[in-house]
């Protein structure tokens, strides 16, 4: 034969997981055009291009995610490394107008006997920082959370709720983040539970936030949480923990659909109680049970829902006695579009 070799065994395993990585990669890109149409065979296609990936390529960039270490899944979107590096500063001329914006809203609902407290989780990456890969640098400078925190307490009047000290101080003791998603776990609910009724107990000595021997522990083992499910990793689901309450709630809940989005709304017999209105993103939902409970009447809308719902109506129509507006640490640019809403819902 004309200098014909035969292919060794470990070239010939290579090769052929070489061709069958390019194979799956072929079949995700093909099935992923009709997974939003149901094609059966997209899940199982995608979930092994992912672990040829992840297992025999030692691939850690996937969509919107990062494997960081110890398995911890990192949430890349919506700047969340930009915070992370702290490489997005906000400018005077930024910070000036987020405490204009702020303390407008603020003055508008004091003069009508309302209390007005802003509340900012922060992004997982914040309190763990220790398991985003190193290669990823931080610069010298501060956080745009450091940067608003900062100036709000030297030039404006609007009440910050600033919830990184107690959560850092909670993880001395236990994960109050999910490893595997971009939310805080049980236990990160209420610990920031109890720093919201903590911040307005001055003005409303009414409220008492129920400690943590008032909750019991479960476990939900093996969920797939938001940012497993972005890598198609069903081998990173992680147990979830859930604090049942030990106590008697009074308050009763119910949802109304508005413009195809549901809002939760809460009610208490206690007349004593004050009343609240939240505009909230998708970290307060584990708090509305918790939340709720302590006021005669509670209205929870959702971030990013249809103009008929997110508006200040709400404060002419529920007459509250706090307002409070909360959203994530990635979305801290985004105050001037939270606090600038319509005041009525459109026709």
């Amino acid at each position: 034969m004309n200098g014909f070799r035969k292919m060794n065994p470990r070239s010939f395993l290579f090769v052929t997981l070489f061709m069958g990585m390019l194979f799956a990669a072929f079949l995700a890109w093909w099935a992923n055009d009709f997974a939003e149409t149901g094609f059966p065979l997209y899940g199982p296609i995608n979930r092994s291009y992912s672990y040829l990936r992840r297992i025999l390529f030692r691939e850690r960039v996937f969509d919107k995610t990062l494997i960081g270490k110890e398995r911890w899944l990192i949430y890349t979107d919506e700047g969340s490394i930009d915070d992370y590096q702290h490489v997005n500063a906000f400018s005077e001329a930024d910070l000036m107008r987020l405490q204009e914006d702020l303390d407008t809203l603020n003055e508008t609902l004091r003069q009508k006997g309302i209390i007005f407290l802003v509340v900012i989780p922060p992004n997982k990456n914040t309190i763990y920082p220790e398991y985003v890969p190193e290669e990823i640098p931080v610069a010298n400078a501060p956080s745009r959370y450091d940067q608003l925190t900062k100036y709000m307490r030297q030039h404006g009047k609007t009440q910050i709720l600033d919830l990184r000290p107690a959560l850092l101080e909670a993880r001395k003791t236990r994960v109050v983040y999910f490893s595997k998603d971009t939310h805080w776990n049980d236990y990160g609910a209420v610990v920031a539970y109890q720093q919201i009724i903590l911040a307005l107990q001055a003005d409303f000595p009414v409220l008492q936030p129920h400690p943590l021997s008032d909750f019991q522990q479960t476990t939900r083992a093996g969920v797939a949480l938001d940012l497993a499910e972005n890598v198609a990793a069903p081998d990173l689901a992680t147990d979830d923990i859930v604090l049942s309450p030990l106590y008697a709630s009074n308050t009763t809940y119910y949802q109304e659909k508005h413009g195809g989005r549901r809002l939760t709304i809460g009610t208490n017999p206690n007349t004593a109680l004050p009343k609240i209105v939240i505009y909230h993103d998708s970290f307060f939902n584990r708090l509305i049970p918790l939340v709720g409970d302590h006021f005669q009447k509670s209205v929870f809308i959702p971030l990013n829902s249809p103009p008929e719902i997110w508006n200040f109506s709400w404060i002419d129509s529920e007459n509250p006695d706090i307002v409070i507006l909360e959203f994530t640490e990635r979305y801290i640019d985004q105050i001037p579009k939270y606090v600038n809403l319509p005041k009525e819902a459109p026709p």
